[in-house]
């Protein structure tokens, strides 16, 4: 047996904690039928996706044309002179505009 796993029961067996049976029968379960391993895959991937998603938004935020361009496109979002979608077609082109 898992030395952790011995522990943790033995803790259980004191009172520290009557519903840690069930926890590890559960952890058992689900790591026997692949559930477990299944989510930690799926979360492997989603954290993946949302590093991606964040280093591009610190990028696009940081970029010296967005944040030049940003403010007076907010404004007129705001006011109702351009449609959000516009406005980020907008942002989207100033960003991949190639530097010369």
């Amino acid at each position: 047996m898992d030395p952790r796993r011995a522990a943790m029961l033995s803790h259980g067996r004191r009172g520290n904690s009557p519903n840690l049976g069930k926890i590890l029968e559960h952890k058992d379960l689900t790591e026997q039928n692949g559930s477990f391993s299944s989510k930690r895959q799926n979360q492997a991937r989603y954290w993946m996706h949302e590093t991606v998603l964040e280093q591009l938004k610190a990028l696009f935020y940081d970029h010296a044309g967005i944040k030049s361009w940003l403010p007076a496109l907010e404004e007129a979002v705001v006011k109702g002179t351009l449609s959000p979608f516009q406005a980020a077609e907008t942002l989207m082109a100033r960003f991949l505009e190639k530097k010369d």
